[in-house]
């Protein structure tokens, strides 16, 4: 990466660049972008990248906001912030929906496989019907790199003694976002990258060993690919796996700076 040259303003800036735009790969190819609002793992209603619908209300309407006035200039305010306003609302309606055709399924005393199987067909039926709203990729983008830029520099704070390269910020931001719990202070990451010289091979193996209890394909390749990133940002083949410690004496000597 081309920070050498730099001050440090920018090549922050740029590290964050990199990041983001290697989070963004690493979303699309781990959530994919939905265009329509479906159930993640937990049954929570989601959209676009995986991102919660409760959770993002205030910024899916002010993204929405954006995207209609850039559409339509002469609305005025108070009418973009209705629309937005009703659009947030009818995806919300959507997710209440699909959330009440599954318990009725589950009612049925129907096996997993075959909730997923109806459920799946009946999202289908209503996105074909145009019964539910349509999310944009241009919007899925944006939203997400607003959470993602919020996490960074949340991150940033936390870590802020810690030399990051961009592998390492863009890794911690997602675990920010997805999993706090496994990078908050206090913690065995936490603690093994505050050490005089941090030790990554040790806080890479906590986040190897992780527990995936509802055994999803989907978190455990999550959980493969972030091990894999941590361990090429300092020089590994992205195995994870060490035989002895590696050691940069000098942060800015580390690769992948």
């Amino acid at each position: 990466m081309p920070f050498e040259g730099l001050d440090d303003r920018e090549g922050d800036e740029l590290k964050r660049g990199y990041a983001l735009e290697h989070l963004q790969e690493q979303l699309r190819e781990w959530e994919g972008s939905e265009e329509y609002v479906y159930l993640d793992i937990n049954d929570i209603p989601t959209i676009g990248m995986g991102v919660s619908l409760k959770v993002n209300k205030e910024n899916i309407i002010k993204r929405r906001i954006d995207e209609l006035s850039a559409r339509s200039p002469e609305m005025n305010t108070k009418l973009l912030n209705d629309e937005a306003e009703q659009y947030y609302k009818s995806l919300v309606k959507d997710g209440t929906g699909l959330l009440k055709y599954k318990k009725g399924l589950k009612s049925q005393g129907l096996n997993s496989r075959e909730v997923y199987k109806q459920m799946n067909g009946e999202r289908n039926r209503r996105i074909d019907s145009g019964e539910m709203s349509h999310f944009s990729l241009d919007l899925s983008e944006k939203i997400t790199d607003d959470l993602m830029v919020y996490h960074m520099g949340a991150v940033e704070k936390l870590y802020e003694n810690v030399d990051l390269n961009y592998l390492q910020l863009g890794v911690l931001a997602d675990l920010h976002y997805q999993s706090p719990s496994y990078i908050k202070k206090g913690t065995s990451f936490y603690k093994n990258l505050h050490k005089a010289v941090p030790d990554w091979p040790n806080a890479i193996y906590e986040i190897s060993e992780r527990s995936n209890k509802e055994n999803s394909l989907g978190i455990q390749r999550r959980q493969n690919s972030r091990v894999a990133d941590l361990d090429i940002s300092i020089g590994g083949d992205g195995s994870g796996k060490y035989k002895e410690p590696l050691i940069y004496p000098r942060p800015s000597n580390r690769p992948g700076r």
